[in-house]
Formats: C-alpha cells, structure tokens, sequence
C-alpha cells in the first residue's frame, strides 16, 4: 500500500509537471502571439511615420518654392518703387532749383 501511495504520488506529479508545461507552452505561445503584434504594428507605425516625413517635406519644399517667388516679385516691386521714389526725389529737386531760378 505504501508502495501504492508513492507511484500514486509520482503519477499526480508527473500531471502536475504535464500540466505546468502545458500552461507555460501556452504562455510562450500567447507572448509570441502579443510580441509578432507588436512587431507588425510597429512596422505599421514606422511605415506611416515615413510617409509622413515625406509628405511634410515635400510640402515644406513646395512652400520653400512659393515663398522664394514671392520675395522674388516682393523684391521686384520694391526696386519698381524705389526708382519711381528717387524719380520723384529728383522732379522735386529740379523744380525747386527751377523756382529758385525764377525768383532770383
């Protein structure tokens, strides 16, 4: 009987041992599971985030491009000012030498 009990014994440890290792391999199995998520949302994520940076700077070049031909016709029309101003800078000083001419 006592010989009984001691294989009766190893018998549920050997299912407790089948049963830890079973619950352990399942586990793993769900970690591999949760880590190739991970791993394929993360791709995912890199994927979108380049597309992004992309997308921002062909965007930011784009606006580069519109700035520059605005400052450029900004620049033109200053220029077009500036001689119509130093134009008129020279009108008035002709004028008042003229007038200063006539009253002498």
């Amino acid at each position: 009987s006592e010989l009984f009990d001691v294989q009766n014994d190893i018998k549920m440890q050997k299912e407790d041992q089948n049963d830890v290792y079973f619950f352990l391999h399942k586990k793993l199995d769900d970690n591999y599971d949760i880590i190739s998520a991970l791993e394929h949302q993360l791709l995912s994520e890199e994927l979108e985030r380049k597309a992004s940076e992309e997308k921002y700077e062909e965007e930011l070049e784009k606006d580069r491009k519109t700035f520059e031909a605005e400052e450029a016709v900004l620049k033109e029309k200053l220029r077009d000012v500036d001689e119509k101003l130093y134009g008129l800078k020279d009108v008035n000083g002709y004028k008042q030498e003229t007038e200063q001419e006539m009253s002498t």
